[in-house]
């Protein structure tokens, strides 16, 4: 009983120091996060389909590196399995970024600024640590979803760009 403090007190300081990163994330990646939260408004269920097909394929292909390398004692594919899940939680931080931009799109529509995104990036910390149905859905719910939106927006940019730079009219970024 003596562990209920300090464990509150951390899980504020992570939820600002989420907080902080969701706002930090957007302001330095904004065109890719705007891309990302359309995708994630028109295509819901095209975004959760592909978010979960993407994340059980890298967590997969993790793991099986991961079972290599440590049975073969080989030390590359550890840190084959270690980037893959990097890259994997990274592109997790986007989508769930893109998700709470489209909160804070529908919750205070027609506001800028980072305190809505702060306000949106609180309202969906607590609604996450609802117990059992934030842990076991929603929070599941927003990482899919917005993993697979932001594989869609990737590969959408990327199909736009090769396509501009085949009709010869290339934006410089």
């Amino acid at each position: 009983m003596n562990q209920v403090f300090p464990i509150l007190i951390l899980t504020m300081i992570a939820g600002i120091c989420l907080i902080a990163l969701f706002v930090t994330v957007y302001a330095f990646f904004t065109r890719i996060l705007e891309r990302t939260k359309s995708v994630a408004a028109e295509r819901a269920g095209r975004s959760l389909l592909t978010g979960l097909v993407n994340a059980f394929f890298m967590a997969a292909a993790a793991l099986a590196l991961l079972a290599i390398g440590q049975n073969s004692g080989s030390v590359p594919f550890v840190i084959l399995a270690i980037l893959i899940s990097v890259v994997l939680l990274l592109v997790v931080l986007f989508g769930i970024t893109a998700m709470v931009l489209l909160l804070k799109e529908r919750l205070f529509p027609g506001q800028l600024g980072n305190k809505p995104m702060a306000q949106a990036g609180t309202i969906a910390i607590l609604a996450c640590l609802t117990p059992y149905i934030g842990w076991f859905g929603l929070f599941p719910y927003l990482g899919f979803r917005g993993l697979g939106a932001f594989v869609i927006a990737l590969v959408e940019a990327r199909r736009e760009r090769r396509q501009a730079v085949t009709a010869g009219d290339v934006e410089d970024d």
